[in-house]
């Protein structure tokens, strides 16, 4: 009888962890939305923003196994700098891990494949357009 009863419980806690892993894959898939090649909303719009700022992007990758991480990579055209950091996406909430290893968190309110907005702790609001 206890045999069966842990056999039972080890079928049971099988098929939760299972059936969580899978919720999670899905989840990871649903915000591949994120990634690519984004500029803030105000430059692009902008008749007058220079074209070094046209050109400059933050871009969301795809997991990398080398790196085991997904990167984020800001880059100023104006000035010629790169900046690359990590980037997780968790239900609603982009956790960004910049070069300094400094962690930042915003909630993502709305994506989709043109646009994204998001805001920060202070309750800024970041408005993206996909550019690639």
């Amino acid at each position: 009888q206890k045999m069966n009863k842990k056999l039972v419980m080890l079928l049971f806690s099988g098929i939760v962890c299972g059936s969580v892993l899978t919720s999670c894959q899905e989840k990871i898939e649903e915000n591949d939305l994120i990634i690519g090649r984004w500029n803030k909303e105000e430059i692009m719009a902008d008749p007058e923003a220079a074209d070094c700022q046209k050109a400059s992007y933050i871009e969301f990758a795809d997991y990398v196994a080398e790196a085991k991480a997904r990167t984020l990579t800001t880059f100023d055209s104006c000035t010629s700098s790169v900046t690359v950091g990590t980037f997780t996406v968790t239900g609603d909430t982009l956790i960004v891990v910049d070069e300094h290893v400094v962690t930042k968190r915003y909630i993502i309110q709305s994506i989709d494949q043109n646009k994204m907005i998001y805001k920060d702790k202070d309750n800024r609001t970041f408005t993206y357009r996909r550019i690639k």
